[in-house]
């Protein structure tokens, strides 16, 4: 299979950055005075990733055994674990491949003054008036009769349940800041290879190399789980989750650098990511729940496995379905930010009416948990985009 692949590319070639003035604001150009291409495609598929949460969220409603502030609503079904399962397989993974891409970009093309304050804007302000106001409907609603898990109570700020869906917005607040510091001070990181890299050779260093990194990181990241108030830190960073991503967004900074993405997720190479997912998911499913403890650390590994094809024929996907840019490509892109900001204060209402008033069935319940949600988004982002306080304030845009 790995010979076929020669038929894509025999490698990747891409130029060092051009020695430009650090720009304010304005797109770098190439060593051919070309600017650069914008990835509308993997933007859509970064605005997609962001609106799964409302399939996934919606679905632990309706799952067996909903934890965290999923209140039993009464009505269940095994099929919305499978879909959980196959979601969380690879979809935090792919979003901070996708944002460790974008970082690296963003850290070529704009001055770092630039890069933090529209990041800090984009990701922390939200996040503040989110979490100080709608989630509020998330920590009263979500468990019902317990004090110590409401707004009202110590606990709930500095274990982080402010934060609830949001907890992402600052560790990857931290991880491009961090990033944009290093290569702004770096001379290495503002440079780009020029040699030839074959595709078969940086599959198979990523394949072999990627699982490994995971495993080890996550390791770590769980023994970071003793904090006083559980995993957060200063109710503000869900320290397994810092560590736990770190090799994601470093893969996708790589893969910018190398200029490899359209190389590794075209042509028949997606053939090598689907087998490889299908082997994932098959050994993911098979030995879930196995009493063996090198069965167990096979079922882990299959699960780190299988995030990495998911992503890339994720990215094959939008790349063939959003091969020019659209005005409703974009719009969607835009509206996924308000669409996950307000996704789960709507399902926590709604699972609240069904936990007073009884669920129709599953199904049904998990149509108007989804409608009802999409309905109330983009109503929303209709709205907050014509004043510009709004927009600054719940999608962080200052412009």
């Amino acid at each position: 299979m790995l010979s076929r692949l020669d038929n894509v590319t025999s490698g990747v070639t891409v130029p060092i950055r051009a020695k430009t003035a650090r720009c304010q604001g304005i797109a770098m150009t190439s060593g051919e005075g070309q600017q650069r291409p914008y990835y509308h495609d993997i933007d859509i598929l970064r605005g997609f990733l962001m609106s799964l949460g409302i399939l996934l969220h919606a679905a632990f409603y309706l799952s067996p055994n909903p934890l965290g502030p999923y209140i039993n609503v009464g009505v269940e079904s095994p099929v919305y674990q499978y879909l959980i399962d196959v979601i969380m397989l690879f979809r935090m993974e792919a979003f901070f491949l996708v944002a460790g891409f974008f970082a690296a970009m963003l850290a070529e093309r704009y001055s770092l003054r630039h890069n933090l304050t529209r990041r800090a804007a984009r990701l922390l302000v939200p996040m503040l008036v989110c979490g100080l106001t709608f989630n509020l409907i998330i920590g009263f609603l979500a468990w019902p009769g317990e004090f110590e898990r409401s707004p009202l109570s110590g606990h709930y700020w500095l274990s982080g349940l402010w934060l609830e869906h949001l907890w992402f917005l600052p560790i990857l607040f931290v991880y491009g800041a961090a990033y944009q510091v290093l290569h702004h001070f770096t001379a290495v990181l503002q440079l780009r290879p020029t040699f030839k890299f074959p595709v078969p050779l940086l599959l198979l260093l990523i394949y072999l190399s990627y699982p490994v990194l995971v495993f080890l990181f996550h390791r770590v990241g769980w023994r970071l789980d003793v904090w006083p108030w559980g995993r957060s830190l200063f109710g503000l960073f869900w320290m397994p989750h810092l560590i736990t991503y770190i090799p994601d967004f470093l893969l996708g900074v790589v893969l910018w650098k190398l200029g490899a993405l359209r190389a590794i997720t075209t042509g028949a190479v997606l053939w090598l990511h689907g087998s490889l997912a299908l082997l994932g998911m098959y050994l993911f499913f098979a030995v879930d729940g196995a009493p063996s403890t090198w069965v167990r650390i096979l079922f882990e590994l299959s699960e780190y496995a299988v995030a990495l094809p998911l992503a890339f024929l994720s990215m094959g996907a939008f790349a063939v379905l959003f091969a020019r840019p659209g005005a409703w490509g974009k719009y969607l892109a835009d509206a996924s930010y308000t669409l996950y900001l307000l996704h789960m204060p709507v399902l926590a209402c709604v699972a609240f009416y069904f936990y007073r008033v009884g669920a129709p069935s599953v199904h049904v319940a998990f149509a108007i948990f989804c409608v009802l949600t999409l309905v109330v988004g983009l109503v929303s982002h209709h709205f907050i985009q014509k004043s510009r306080a709004a927009a600054f304030l719940l999608n962080g845009k200052l412009t």
